[in-house]
């Protein structure tokens, strides 16, 4: 070894180890150069280009969160101790311990953190387990280890299910500062109790894992992701959420930033993540009706992962029909200061195939003479109409079409009523946000419309966001 650019650099051979020390405080490019030899008189040398960086700011670890094992439940019903050896290439400490969990992988599971000579550093139980995914149990104490030596970080399980990957460790693993060497690695012991776990079968990866801190990061400790209810689900339809209704109940301990980083083993359907707009799909087996869900992952972006599990219902399509507003709703004012004959409306949408059978509107006592109601299409086609009858003074007024109109899924749609007499009812702003019940929404953007004339004309006008208490009466396809 020669020719060492900002810093020292060592060989032992001994051990067959190179060791640099970078010049104090600084960082940047370094180097050295090496020489080999043939045995038999031949030599060559060449350099080796470092980098010499700051102390790293977050927590590492073998494995991503997203990361997932070939094979869970093994077929092995023994108590069992599993775990990985590793090494660090620079200081730091190991907080917590790792194990990717499979739904028959029940019972309390510890972990433990061993030097290479079997030596317990380290012991954790872990605590609020999901179903499956990544656990993780923070040590009372974070461990610091020496650059270079080997460790193993292991956890017991007494039902034997663990998680697998035939010849995971056919090549090292490698993240950051840490290796997991391809060299007898995969360790397994059985017993009814923890133990130091030697013995290795095809270099398989049992899916243990740590967090390593670098000197230089602040210890960080894992998230805690908290099992939800998701949104109701209706057979043979999919439903689409956002993921911040599944963190809201999550927590870290760091007040780091939560996202949600994966989602896998649905259970009677399929789920996806879209990563670009942060929202989670999931479809309900054809047909099915019951009990479904599925798992999700979280980070906080520093190597602290957790995860929990999400239960669904999937029911048979609504037996009833919707309207946008409740019977009890009624307007901030009725009888308007506008004498003035009019056409009032609200655009709407179906999330589910279905029909429009009646229209409705809020009357006041003013709002006197016969009034019609009409439902139009996007374009202001006619679709429908029918005249108010048997009105009340007040309130909630219904007309039911002589034939249902059959909407088309996410296609808007006006429903409106004319008055001649004007003093209809009306809540400013009403529309400031969008107003959704079961599949029906009405937009925020240009809702509550109108349009003035003698005669019934289709609504285009808008004013205020206003909601001029229009509704329809929505019936699911499997609605009778």
């Amino acid at each position: 070894m020669s020719g060492a650019t900002n810093g020292t650099v060592a060989l032992n051979t001994t051990n067959s180890t190179i060791t640099f020390t970078p010049t104090a405080n600084y960082t940047g490019a370094a180097g050295f150069t090496y020489a080999i030899s043939d045995g038999r008189g031949g030599t060559a040398s060449a350099t080796v280009a470092l980098t010499v960086s700051a102390p790293g700011t977050g927590p590492v670890s073998l494995f991503s969160s997203s990361a997932t094992p070939a094979a869970t439940n093994a077929n092995d019903g023994n108590s069992a101790e599993l775990g990985v050896k590793f090494q660090s290439s620079s200081a730091g400490t190991v907080s917590a311990i790792k194990f990717y969990k499979g739904t028959q992988d029940t019972g309390t599971h510890t972990g433990t953190l061993w030097s290479s000579s079997g030596q317990a550093l380290a012991t954790a139980t872990f605590t609020n387990e999901t179903a499956s995914g990544w656990q993780t149990a923070t040590f009372s104490n974070p461990v610091t280890l020496t650059p270079g030596a080997t460790y193993t970080a292991s956890y017991h399980s007494n039902t034997g299910r663990y998680s697998t990957t035939a010849n995971g460790f056919s090549t090292a693993v490698t993240n950051g500062p840490l290796t997991a060497p391809s060299s007898g690695n995969g360790v397994y012991a059985y017993g009814s109790a923890s133990l130091f776990p030697t013995s290795t079968y095809q270099n398989t990866n049992y899916w243990v894992d740590v967090v390593f801190n670098p000197n230089g990061s602040a210890a960080n400790q894992a998230p805690n992701a908290v099992n939800d209810t998701g949104p109701a689900v209706t057979r043979n339809s999919a439903v689409t959420f956002a993921t911040a209704t599944l963190l809201a109940n999550d927590t870290d301990p760091n007040g780091d930033t939560l996202t949600v980083t994966g989602v896998s083993g649905a259970t009677n359907g399929t789920v996806a993540l879209n990563t670009t707009n942060s929202t989670i799909t999931f479809t309900p087996t054809a047909n099915y009706t019951g009990a479904a869900g599925f798992t999700y992952a979280i980070s906080d972006g520093r190597g602290g992962t957790s995860s929990a599990s999400v239960a669904l219902t999937v029911s048979a399509p609504s037996t009833s029909a919707f309207s946008l507003f409740s019977s009890s709703a009624t307007p901030a004012a009725t009888n308007t200061n506008d004498p003035n004959a009019v056409e009032l409306g609200v655009q709407f949408q179906a999330s589910t195939a279905g029909s429009v059978s009646a229209v409705k509107f809020y009357k006041g006592t003013q709002d006197t003479g016969t009034h019609t109601g009409t439902l139009w299409s996007s374009s202001g086609q006619k679709l429908a109409t029918a005249t108010f009858t048997n009105e009340s003074a007040s309130g909630w007024q219904t007309a039911t079409f002589s034939n249902p109109v059959t909407l088309t899924p996410g296609a808007t749609y006006t429903a409106s009523y004319h008055t001649n007499a004007g003093r209809y009812s009306q809540t400013a702003n009403g529309f400031a946000n969008a107003v959704t019940s079961g599949p029906l929404t009405a937009p925020s953007t240009a809702n509550g419309v109108y349009a003035y004339g003698s005669t019934s004309l289709f609504p285009t006008n808008t004013y205020n966001k206003t909601n001029y208490w229009v509704d329809v009466v929505f019936n699911p396809s499997a609605a009778a």
